[in-house]
């Protein structure tokens, strides 16, 4: 399975009919996670593109496609000064069905040993679009670029992950998770949890207002 990264690569994937949508997807994604990067230092849009693609090649419907690339949208995503509903804005780029697939990913807490084959289509969907993003999370030997802490949690997950797979009726995934080798740190110094830095020149702006503030 090749796992896209980027937006045109994950474009190539689908089919003409979907490429709209997504599209939108993508550019409230690149509006909510700029400067955003998971722990292991992977651009955090990087990760939702490549949720998005493994969710693309199952064959996964076009709501559960743009719910990978928004999962993290309330958790993590920058709606800067938007006096507005969050979920207002988002069902504006996705539509309902997709925001509730959003909302449902949100409100569950992670606990993969937790969840039977659900039959509730918005649970069963969340829970869909959450294994996707932990594989993504494992690919590409992440684990020796992120902190021990993380490490050891990401580590002690794929297998309960692997059978909830299974459960889902999700083989591929639940192969492929199973397959991720564990890794040695190649960095005693590296983040627990994904991070924002900011460009530098928002940083200069920000010590110039500071200092003017102590005026």
């Amino acid at each position: 399975m090749f796992v896209a990264q980027t937006n045109l690569q994950l474009y190539a994937q689908l089919p003409p009919s979907q490429l709209p949508a997504v599209a939108a997807a993508y550019e409230l994604a690149t509006q909510l996670f700029s400067g955003q990067f998971r722990a292991s230092g992977k651009p955090f849009l990087a990760h939702l593109v490549g949720t998005a693609s493994i969710l693309a090649q199952l064959g996964r419907s076009l709501e559960e496609i743009t719910t990978g690339l928004l999962h993290a949208a309330y958790d993590n995503g920058d709606f800067g000064a938007n006096s507005g509903s969050k979920r207002e804005e988002v069902r504006g780029v996705i539509g309902e069905l997709a925001e509730s697939y959003l909302e449902t990913y949100s409100s569950l807490p992670w606990d993969p040993d937790r969840y039977p084959a659900s039959d509730s289509p918005l649970e069963r969907a969340a829970l869909v679009v959450r294994v996707a993003n932990e594989l993504e999370d494992l690919l590409d030997g992440s684990l020796a670029w992120v902190g021990p802490q993380r490490a050891a949690k990401m580590q002690a997950r794929i297998e309960p992950t692997a059978r909830l797979a299974d459960r889902l009726e999700l083989p591929e995934l639940a192969r492929a998770l199973r397959q991720i080798q564990p890794c040695q740190p190649a960095s005693s110094n590296r983040p627990e949890s994904s991070y924002t830095l900011a460009p530098r020149t928002y940083a200069r702006v920000a010590e110039i207002v500071a200092k003017r503030l102590q005026r």
